[in-house]
């Protein structure tokens, strides 16, 4: 088992080999880079995958990446995900994947375990995981959050710049899209 990566002096990841894998593997697939093939995403892909495990000390169960939970070429996800056995969190998600890129975005949001806050953004980003309400949600709506909203400090030092971000994007809520969210 790896050391432990709670502990007050641990090292901290900002961007680890995996979702570097990850990234590389999602713009190979999406053409972006110039003269490679779904090959070397593949190959991309399958180290991503294998530095997930690596990252956390785990050895990579034999066979995983040809198992329907991340094989490449025909995968299927991980299928229902969020619903325990007693259903005290009755939410249910769908981390089911139909193609390659979807396949690499699930590894990717894995990966991002225990980040919280870059899964949130990837999940935003992609879509992937199927992620559903919980029936707790505390906020008005239900949903889960898209964005943080804007500080009172932000409405009271660059009220210009709010206004003018608010006419761009929409309201200053949670359930507001930013940019790029998908």
């Amino acid at each position: 088992m790896a050391a432990s990566k709670r502990a007050a002096n641990s090292p901290i990841v900002i961007i680890s080999a995996a979702v570097t894998l990850f990234a590389k593997a999602e713009a190979i697939e999406r053409g972006w880079i110039p003269l490679t093939t779904t090959a070397d995403a593949e190959a991309a892909y399958s180290a991503g995958v294998a530095q997930s495990f690596a990252q956390w000390g785990l050895t990579m169960p034999a066979g995983y990446l040809n198992s329907a939970a991340a094989n490449y070429a025909a995968g299927t996800g991980v299928g229902q995900i969020g619903v325990n056995s007693f259903n005290s969190i009755p939410a249910a998600s769908n981390a089911t994947t139909t193609t390659k890129i979807q396949r690499i975005q699930l590894q990717r949001y894995i990966a991002t375990y225990p980040d919280g806050t870059q899964a949130w953004s990837e999940w935003r980003r992609t879509g992937i995981p199927g992620i559903l309400p919980t029936n707790f949600a505390t906020n008005s709506t239900k949903l889960i959050p898209r964005r943080f909203t804007y500080g009172q400090n932000e409405y009271n030092l660059n009220a210009a710049g709010v206004a003018q971000a608010i006419a761009s994007q929409g309201a200053d809520n949670q359930d507001t899209k930013v940019w790029w969210d998908n």
